[in-house]
């Protein structure tokens, strides 16, 4: 039986499912309000002198090892059919998360309400689900910079100054084309562990470089996938040597390896050769290690993987490597992915799949 979801409650259920998966963590209470701290500079219309608090929709949170401190994302979650994802919708809905995040980092009742303890931060998320999967273009094609000229022709849109953003304030956008490739991530992983490629979930770990990591109470395949890793130009995972039944039952070991999943369009042989030198400054193409590069894209160049071998051949070439190393970097294996979308009926809403 079909399960019906009323449209308000499509983005909570979509961001739960999809950030369990990148391991981060969601506060209990969730669709709450909160007072005011500067109600007189945020609400500054007559019409909103009976309503001064701000929403918070839910809490998502992780400890980040690069800063060493857990963030708390102060989130506002919308669910829209195409037609409602307008620029002056984004405009508010900005402001309003701006307005709130920026109250929530002073409010006692806010931190005691989601356990704001220790070293934090907070931040302010919104988050935009287009339900009907009809919304093909970018929320950021909505904000512009300043224009060089006066002369300039206002761009259909706002500018960022239009938002009255603090300088010391984060805010992230998690947009419809963002959800659908965090979706065709949590998929593909599906796939792959179904085939026997990759070992179970738990046992990914999301990969950080090398950088200075401090001391984590947390374990490698603990470790979440930022926000600044989602929304990143590619996305790596990591595992460690894993056995498996075959078909006849058969206890087999499959190497180490990498997943990299990647945005790009991949239209020349030069665009791949700086992925191919961040590998190999990651030190995560090496002997005995399967590597698998996932081409996601909307608009993937039609010789993206041709291109792409071009650019193994080149950069051994440029690096003078040995036929065996040549071999290493050659075994590389790149594949184009299919895009991966939840879509719910625009009338009944019913749920036409469920999450893998």
């Amino acid at each position: 039986m079909a399960e019906t979801i009323r449209i308000a409650e499509l983005a909570s259920k979509i961001s739960e499912e999809l950030f369990s998966f990148f391991k981060w963590s969601t506060c209990e209470e969730n669709d709450l309000n909160f007072e005011c701290k500067t109600p007189a500079l945020h609400f500054q219309k007559a019409s909103e002198e009976s309503n001064k608090t701000h929403p918070t929709d839910v809490v998502f949170h992780y400890h980040d090892p690069y800063l060493n401190k857990r963030v708390y994302f102060n989130t506002d979650l919308k669910s829209y059919a195409d037609t409602s994802i307008k620029y002056n919708e984004v405009r508010d809905w900005l402001i309003s998360i701006i307005k709130g995040t920026e109250c929530a980092r002073g409010s006692k009742e806010w931190k005691q309400r989601y356990d704001i303890t220790g070293s934090t931060e907070i931040r302010g998320l919104l988050f935009v689900y287009n339900h009907d999967g009809s919304f093909k273009k970018s929320i950021y094609d909505f904000i512009h910079d300043l224009p060089k000229t006066t002369e300039d022709k206002r761009p259909k849109g706002f500018y960022i100054k239009d938002l009255g953003l603090p300088k010391d304030l984060k805010i992230h956008i998690i947009e419809p084309m963002l959800i659908d490739y965090m979706i065709t991530i949590k998929h593909d992983i599906s796939v792959l562990k179904a085939e026997n490629k990759i070992p179970a979930a738990k046992n990914l770990r999301f990969f950080y470089p090398n950088k200075q990591l401090h001391k984590s109470a947390l374990a490698p395949n603990e470790r979440p996938a930022t926000i600044e890793m989602i929304c990143g130009p590619f996305l790596i995972i990591t595992y460690d040597e894993f056995k498996y039944l075959d078909d006849d039952e058969q206890t087999l070991s499959a190497p180490r390896g990498n997943i990299i999943y990647y945005k790009g369009r991949g239209e020349s042989p030069e665009e791949f050769m700086f992925l191919i030198e961040t590998l190999m400054m990651f030190d995560l193409i090496n002997e005995n290690v399967t590597t698998r590069i996932r081409l996601y894209a909307k608009d993937l160049h039609s010789t993206a993987i041709e291109n792409f071998k071009a650019a193994t051949r080149k950069y051994s070439q440029t690096w003078g490597y040995s036929s065996e190393m040549q071999n290493i970097i050659g075994a590389i294996a790149i594949n184009s992915i299919p895009l991966m979308q939840k879509i719910f009926c625009n009338k009944s809403l019913s749920r036409s799949e469920t999450m893998e």
